[in-house]
């Protein structure tokens, strides 16, 4: 997600006259949540029903091949949206994208010690909960017009100020030492 936080940096210094560029970023920002909330709705349709117990080792073999299989798919469609959010903002944003970690949580992983398949799933479903909730921040940085907001407990300056040339300080003269 590093290459879709640049990209949201780089268009926040857009001019206002790009709005229309902003709101086609901000619409594949609501894809994405979009393909978050596929997901999410599988994880969820797992926890209903969970069925057998699968292999202590793989995730998958508790959510079975046809979950693992869609999961996949709504993932390779994510990050399609993904690269084409952040090579639209600028090459700055979109030069490591390939590399950034799934917006999707996957199936592809081990389950961990004494972990179950649900517990993995619950596990999941918050973690897509966090996805949505962050990329809607994010949705709305896209869209905000200027310079971002000052971070909380910082004031905006009002105007520039003029500094004045420090004064040289005079050197202080020490008394010297009395010797006998």
């Amino acid at each position: 997600m590093y290459s879709l936080e640049r990209a949201v940096e780089q268009v926040s210094r857009w001019p206002s006259s790009k709005d229309k560029e902003r709101a086609r970023l901000a619409g594949w920002v609501d894809e994405l949540v979009g393909h978050c909330q596929q997901a999410k709705k599988l994880w969820e349709g797992y926890l209903a029903s969970p069925g057998p117990a699968g292999n202590s080792f793989a995730l998958m073999s508790w959510i079975g091949s046809e979950r693992t299989r869609q999961l996949h798919e709504i993932n390779l469609a994510a990050r399609e949206v993904l690269l084409q959010l952040t090579a639209a903002a600028g090459p700055a944003a979109g030069r490591f994208a390939g590399l950034d970690q799934d917006v999707i949580e996957m199936a592809y992983r081990q389950i961990q010690p004494q972990e179950t398949g649900t517990e993995a799933a619950t596990k999941a479903v918050a973690r897509l909960n966090d996805q949505i909730a962050y990329l809607g921040s994010l949705r709305q940085r896209l869209i905000a017009k200027g310079k971002p907001a000052p971070a909380a407990g910082k004031k905006k300056p009002v105007g520039k100020k003029m500094k004045t040339a420090a004064k040289p300080k005079k050197p202080v003269k020490k008394p010297a030492k009395k010797t006998k």
